[in-house]
């Protein structure tokens, strides 16, 4: 059973953000399953960190201001 995206914690989604962005070959299958959350769900908070990472690493903003990121 998948968890909905609400229901994860802000330590879940960088722990997924960080595992899908990390390693290129990772599952993302496999990656789902061990979050218990739907692959649509997990590339919806892989997306989001990527964005923040982005955002952080151009100067742009910090990530407690960094924009798009409050539904996640």
């Amino acid at each position: 059973m998948s968890a909905h995206h609400r229901s994860l914690s802000a330590s879940d989604r960088i722990q997924i953000s960080a595992k899908v962005t990390a390693p290129p070959g990772l599952n993302r299958s496999q990656a789902a399953r061990e979050a218990g959350v739907s692959r649509p769900t997990l590339y919806i908070i892989a997306d989001k960190g990527r964005k923040a990472l982005e955002t952080v690493f151009n100067g742009q903003s910090t990530p407690a201001t960094a924009p798009g990121l409050e539904s996640y």
